[in-house]
């Protein structure tokens, strides 16, 4: 899977590929079982397509029968949990690089596409050269 910015781009098991566009998607994340088992949970919807994702329902605690939470689709897509964790945060934040620390968009580049990358690559330069003269400046008021 990549964030090419306004589009999610994921590699099918079958090896192909599809494109999911990101703008005016609903988002919801949450809990939910699959397979008998706990997982996160991600819905993106937008008017013409849907989109499921889940965490590997392996590394989910094993769910009782009384637990009362939505099972996930059959049909849904397993990313391991580093990278659901990062695509969640990027979209919970309005998929902005506004705002994000340098290790922030570190964290993000792990999934970007090459054009991404290098936007977030210029964003993570911008926010070094203003720490850069934000300890400058402070070093030469002290002088």
């Amino acid at each position: 899977m990549e964030i090419g910015g306004a589009e999610l781009l994921l590699t099918l098991p079958d090896g192909r590929a599809c494109a999911f566009a990101l703008e005016g998607a609903d988002l919801a994340v949450g809990d939910a079982t699959f397979t008998q088992r706990f997982v996160r949970h991600l819905h993106l919807a937008t008017g013409a397509a849907e989109l499921d994702l889940i965490t590997p329902p392996e590394q989910g605690a094993i769910a009782p029968r009384a637990a009362q939470l939505p099972r996930a689709p059959d049909e849904a897509g397993i990313v391991d949990r580093p990278v659901f964790d990062i695509l969640v945060e990027w979209l919970l934040g309005g998929g902005r690089l506004g705002g994000r620390t340098i290790e922030d968009l570190a964290r993000l580049a792990r999934l970007a596409s090459p054009a991404f990358a290098v936007v977030i690559g210029e964003r993570a330069g911008q926010l070094a050269l203003g720490y850069a003269l934000v300890a400058a400046l402070a070093v030469s008021s002290r002088s």
